[in-house]
């Protein structure tokens, strides 16, 4: 997977299980649009996230068009991404 730059730090990438993930600092949600290369692009990712509020919890999930998906990140939070 490819990452933008801003607050957001990638920890996992595994093209083998279709799991990826990262860490977002920052003090507000944001949207992030996260591309996905090498290889054929999943057809939906589904977040799993880990903040103040939430422990591990199951996101619902986006679909990936053009090899590219939007992710909803929570402030100060760590999500990691299946993708099928």
């Amino acid at each position: 997977m490819r990452w933008p730059a801003r607050s957001w730090q990638s920890f996992i990438s595994s093209p083998a299980s279709r799991t990826s993930g990262g860490e977002y600092k920052g003090n507000t949600a944001a949207s992030i649009p996260i591309g996905i290369t090498g290889g054929a692009a999943p057809s939906s990712c589904a977040p799993n996230v880990t903040s103040a509020n939430d422990k591990l919890s199951a996101g619902t999930a986006v679909t990936v068009t053009g090899g590219t998906f939007t992710a909803a990140l929570a402030p100060m939070s760590v999500t990691s991404f299946v993708c099928k």
